[in-house]
């Protein structure tokens, strides 16, 4: 290889070298010209980020950490003081082992700022600790599956079994207890009325034997209340046979109710 080919190599990854460092310090000054420019702090933000920090001071004396770590934060958004982020981590590490990440960030973004030595020190050893409470803190379980819902069964009122028919046992013993006991006495009171009739027919009257007249008398006496025994008994049957149908009934929607006459000839065919 010749001297002067050497040379001519040798500029020529000199040029490239200039043009790509020339080209690389006006991307950045590109860059640069881009980035928005910092915001311009002013008297008033320093006077109400202070009066922010005052206030937040005060909620942390007095153990309130959620109001003061409001205030902090709305101080650091006006003028992005790094020692507010100490005590916003510090506000979050007092208040207790579920805040542990939320100081851990805050410290570690103190950090960042590139605070002095002592301050340095001070929060490297909060942020350590905060890195083993967040460790300890056990993993939340996962939420259980929703539990199904049981389809809705629509309720159907079941049919009422049908009335059982009724018996009249009662009714009829009353109903024939009552025409035997009426007609026993009918019997009585005809007997008295025959013998009456052949007591007269002996010509004895008014002076017959009392032998001869007090049986009649007495049948007599006692047909006549056995039949009215007999009637009564013979109406309470009745009363209670209609009674008996008047229950087994039932009339479903729409059907006519029934009367009270209705009844009475229904019970009188039994």
């Amino acid at each position: 290889m010749t001297t002067r080919s050497l040379r001519c190599r040798v500029a020529r990854a000199t040029t490239i070298v200039l043009f790509a460092s020339t080209s690389a310090i006006a991307s950045a000054d590109d860059k640069r010209a881009a980035e928005p420019p910092p915001k311009t702090v002013t008297e008033a933000d320093r006077s109400r980020a202070r009066s922010l920090f005052d206030e937040g001071m005060r909620h942390y004396d007095l153990q309130e950490y959620v109001p003061a770590i409001d205030r902090f934060k709305e101080a650091y958004a006006l003028v992005s003081a790094p020692e507010l982020l100490f005590n916003i981590a510090q506000a979050y590490r007092l208040r207790g082992a579920d805040y542990c990440s939320d100081a851990l960030w805050f410290y570690n973004g103190f950090l960042r700022s590139e605070p002095p030595a002592a301050k340095r020190a001070s929060a490297e050893a909060a942020a350590r600790d905060m890195e083993k409470c967040a460790a300890a803190r056990p993993t939340p379980a996962p939420a259980p599956p929703p539990t199904p819902v049981p389809a809705i069964v629509p309720f159907v009122r079941p049919e009422p079994p049908p009335a059982p028919p009724p018996s009249h046992g009662l009714s009829r013993g009353l109903i024939i207890g009552g025409v035997a006991v009426s007609v026993a006495g009918g019997g009585l009171l005809l007997w008295s009325g025959l013998r009456h009739s052949a007591i007269e027919d002996s010509g004895c009257a008014p002076a017959c034997d009392p032998s001869r007249t007090d049986a009649p008398r007495a049948a007599q006496t006692i047909g006549g209340i056995a039949i009215g025994v007999g009637a009564a008994v013979f109406v309470t049957g009745f009363v209670v046979l209609v009674l008996e149908n008047g229950k087994s009934v039932s009339p479903k929607d729409g059907a006519a109710k029934e009367t009270a006459f209705d009844r009475i000839a229904r019970g009188i065919r039994f």
